[in-house]
């Protein structure tokens, strides 16, 4: 069942009066303090949040718009970029993280991908949104994630995925498996070169409380990051599948510079999928600025909701 919690701010004033200002106030208040909370039937006592945003207004297509993160994204690093795309049009869900426990699938094994699928299913059943047709945006690891889903909403026999169009930022799961010298090496680029660029981009001012929340979702259980980390380097998106299980179209969009799954990796695994339901948006391409890394979404998320924008609305 669905509940709502408004306490104090979740977010810090300066973080709120910006979002205030772009956003205006009811999306400032519902990011800061007006979370609800969705019940996970799996793990007793537990629940996920999550916000809804602009869902009273006029839609732009009709169909709410679920965000689905990587794997320590939550409210408070993606809540300005869930307001941009609102912004345009889109009643838009962005779910936080619940990072207790760790479910076993269906063949009995532990597995952070369903239980991560599980949690945000529970935000689809909590506003009744089962045989409701949503789009979808996933970030990183959130496409592996939406492809568990899929496969688990056909399984329970749900009809939100039917047709959906999804959009994929800097998507993990279309590189060839890999281990861990190689993605370790991405990574420490990426972390370098974020250091120098990306204070360009509008809301990076707001990064410390962004990674800090993020931090805070590594800690609370260490282990199950761990093996996150790990299917995002030897799991791939089952292109296929989806798109003859409901999905209507895909569109992969990289980031220019984010080392991990950017331009150049995009192109090369674009170059295996021949389908011509699938995109790809070559991220030099974007309206963006040169400052440019794996969550572009978060620090300059106008420019990235646009793009999205009018890919769901073809």
């Amino acid at each position: 069942m669905k509940q709502t919690k408004k306490s104090t701010s979740h977010i810090s004033a300066d973080y709120e009066a910006q979002l205030r200002k772009d956003y205006g106030t009811l999306i400032a208040k519902t990011i800061a303090t007006d979370w609800r909370f969705a019940n996970l039937s799996q793990q007793p006592g537990q629940a996920i949040a999550y916000v809804r945003l602009g869902a009273g207004k006029k839609q732009a297509t009709g169909r709410p718009v679920l965000f689905v993160p990587g794997f320590v994204g939550g409210i408070v690093a993606n809540g300005a970029f869930g307001a941009a795309v609102a912004s345009r049009g889109f009643d838009t869900l962005v779910p936080n993280q619940n990072r207790h426990g760790l479910l076993r699938n269906h063949r009995g094994l532990k597995d952070p991908t369903y239980t991560q699928a599980q949690n945000i299913m529970a935000i689809i059943a909590s506003e009744g949104l089962e045989h409701v047709p949503l789009d979808i945006i996933t970030h990183s690891y959130g496409g592996l994630i939406l492809e568990t889903m899929v496969r688990e909403a056909e399984r329970l026999g749900w009809t939100c995925f039917d047709s959906s169009r999804v959009v994929m930022l800097a998507p993990a799961g279309i590189k060839r498996p890999e281990w861990y010298p190689g993605f370790l090496y991405r990574y420490y680029q990426l972390r370098q070169f974020d250091r120098a660029a990306l204070p360009e981009t509008k809301y990076y001012v707001f990064a410390g409380e962004m990674f800090t929340a993020g931090e805070s979702f590594y800690k609370q259980n260490r282990w199950r990051a761990i093996r996150e980390g790990m299917a995002v380097m030897r799991r791939k998106i089952h292109i296929p599948y989806l798109l003859s299980h409901g999905i209507a179209r895909i569109e992969l969009i990289a980031f220019p510079g984010d080392a991990l799954f950017g331009s150049n990796v995009l192109a090369k695994s674009f170059a295996r999928i021949h389908n011509k339901k699938v995109v790809a948006v070559n991220g030099y391409s974007l309206p963006t600025s040169d400052a440019s890394g794996h969550s572009d979404q978060q620090f300059d998320p106008q420019p990235i909701a646009d793009v999205v924008a009018r890919f769901l609305q073809a």
